[in-house]
């Protein structure tokens, strides 16, 4: 059962990557409020709003955004009950946490989805082993 959740991290991370993906292609628009007409961020109305996050804000976005898709693979490297738990609620804290946060910090409200299953997993690690003690 440990090589279940050693996928599920896998997928997670796979999962990540491509919400990666989606942010760093995701226009201006959908993490700042310039289509309302008014500057932010620095992103002013027009061209700059049409532009990519990655575009926009360079190479450190695209190295930000794959810290989530990194994080889900230790867990699947070293499958540890504490580790799991580690990175499901930095995942959680990470992506409700920017919530409040202002353009670029912002594109990781991308990674909410990710934070459920994270935390679904963690839980399961944590159940699994000493259920299966229990029974043996």
């Amino acid at each position: 059962m440990l090589n279940a959740i050693r996928a599920g991290w896998f997928l997670l991370a796979w999962m990540c990557a491509g919400l990666a993906v989606l942010a760093a292609t995701g226009s201006m628009m959908q993490i700042t409020e310039c289509e309302l007409g008014y500057p932010d961020a620095g992103i002013m109305p027009g061209e700059e709003c049409d532009e990519s996050v990655a575009r926009t804000y360079g190479p450190a976005i695209v190295a930000v955004l794959a810290i989530p898709a990194l994080l889900c693979l230790l867990p699947a490297a070293f499958p540890e009950r504490l580790l799991a738990g580690l990175i499901a609620g930095t995942l959680v804290v990470g992506s409700f946490g920017t919530l409040f946060a202002s353009a670029p910090l912002s594109v990781f409200v991308y990674f909410v989805p990710a934070a459920v299953p994270a935390v679904a997993l963690a839980l399961w690690h944590s159940w699994l082993p000493d259920r299966l003690d229990a029974l043996s």
